[in-house]
């Protein structure tokens, strides 16, 4: 059988089109990280980790955390943004947002938050448990807080406490009959969240 190199294992698992200079294979055949995407130093093999972990009477499966990607990607993406408005004069702001259904660890949605910062990195939840955990977060205060998904009273009034705590609430209005939460939220006298529309055009653009 013949010898299998490291480019079809790299090939096989497609490891050039997800890894980003951040994974790759050694000679040996193991998967390698490199958390800060730079040279060849602190390359980490992962089966010499997973070996350890075992020496130390650890039990697989267990999750690995490489929080300087989450660091690094946040910060490319922030740059890339900012370079783009300055190029082209961009007279708007831009506020990125997680949207935190992707992963609710709190490890991971720290580092994001905390890592964008700087470009007032805001969270997109989808749910009232998304939504209470996006309140605790801590934010710039630029940073929006958009709320999709299905929306009841109890949403609004989730949303209200955000908008009380100083927080730039966005509900995106999505159906007709969310609009009535909305005026009871009104008619309480409640501090009301700032408002959005997602519309759905009946025409087709052209793409011009």
């Amino acid at each position: 059988m013949d010898k299998i190199s490291i480019e079809d294992i790299m090939h096989l698992y497609g490891i050039d089109a997800w890894g980003k200079h951040y994974f790759s294979v050694n000679e040996q055949g193991n998967l390698t990280v490199q958390a800060t995407g730079g040279d060849s130093t602190g390359v980490i093999d992962v089966y010499q980790v997973i070996e350890e972990l075992k020496n130390q009477g650890i039990q697989t499966p267990c999750l690995l955390r490489f929080p300087q990607i989450l660091q690094r990607r946040v910060t490319k993406l922030g740059n890339v943004f900012t370079n783009a408005i300055e190029e082209f004069g961009y007279q708007g702001s831009y506020l990125p947002v997680f949207p935190i259904k992707v992963n609710q660890q709190q490890p991971v949605v720290q580092t994001l938050l905390s890592s964008g910062n700087a470009y007032h990195l805001g969270i997109e939840a989808g749910s009232k448990p998304e939504l209470i955990t996006a309140l605790g977060q801590k934010v710039s205060e630029q940073a929006l807080t958009i709320c999709n998904g299905f929306k009841d009273q109890q949403y609004f009034d989730l949303a209200s406490v955000g908008a009380a705590m100083g927080r730039n609430v966005i509900v995106v209005i999505e159906k007709p009959f969310e609009l009535k939460y909305l005026l009871q939220l009104q008619n309480s006298g409640k501090p009301i969240p700032n408002i959005g529309f997602r519309i759905k055009l009946l025409a087709k653009g052209s793409g011009l």
